[in-house]
């Protein structure tokens, strides 16, 4: 046999295990999310079994410590402000139709603020998402008008946690920037979380636009009625 076809035979050989290793190894890691679904099993920790069920894969250490990071602001911040900001480009070109023009894009955000209420995140196995803990927050979307709810921050999926999470956007149209980031040059990240009356108000701040400075003042001036007193925390450095 020639040499090189032998080592050619030994490659496949090898690719054919790794295929049915890789198809036993899923198969063992679905039994084990569905125990961990079903509540009847535990890695021994609430956040690794979110993980374990969620990143699709069986050990996501960069997602532990995310989570980890998000419990220690809330504990640390119980009682302020927690902001859960998104930010993405849209079109309203026929789905499946690829846009022909820059200028057909937008650049559209949605924000949600609460006050924290709780040490631990709400993890969802089931669905794959998580939440923050609050007394009642609120949301706004695109310019919209500003909602106030006594329930939990909409939910954040955990495929975007890993994907997404302080991931700079990458914009297709750049002229959208300026009808909702005006000309700081502060770069528009995907997703973003920011802990505590001070960090949400200077991101607030940070997009250099008046209207953004009014909606944060009304967010303040709502939940100062109910929790904060006196809306002090406008003025942040």
């Amino acid at each position: 046999m020639n040499y090189l076809n032998g080592k050619i035979r030994e490659i496949l050989s090898l690719k054919n295990q790794a295929s049915h290793l890789d198809a036993r190894a899923g198969a063992i890691l679905e039994s084990i999310q569905k125990k961990i679904r079903k509540r009847e099993g535990t890695t021994g920790n609430r956040i690794s079994d979110f993980v374990v069920c969620c990143s699709g894969v069986p050990e996501n250490a960069g997602l532990k410590v995310l989570l980890r990071s998000f419990e220690n602001g809330l504990r640390n911040n119980r009682g302020q402000l927690v902001l859960v900001a998104r930010a993405y480009e849209t079109t309203e070109v026929p789905l499946g139709i690829r846009p022909l023009l820059t200028e057909e894009w937008k650049l559209f955000r949605e924000i949600g603020v609460g006050l924290i209420d709780g040490t631990e995140l709400a993890l969802d196995t089931n669905h794959g998402t998580c939440s923050f803990p609050v007394s009642s927050h609120a949301t706004w979307k695109n310019r919209g008008e500003l909602v106030f709810n006594d329930s939990s921050l909409p939910s954040i999926w955990a495929s975007d946690l890993i994907s997404r999470f302080e991931k700079k956007l990458e914009i297709k149209n750049e002229s959208a920037i300026g009808f909702l980031e005006s000309i700081t040059g502060n770069p528009v990240a995907e997703l973003e979380v920011r802990f505590g009356d001070e960090d949400v108000a200077r991101w607030f701040a940070e997009r250099g636009d008046f209207f953004y400075t009014r909606l944060f003042e009304k967010i303040v001036s709502h939940f100062a009625l109910k929790r904060l007193g006196a809306p002090g925390i406008c003025a942040v450095a």
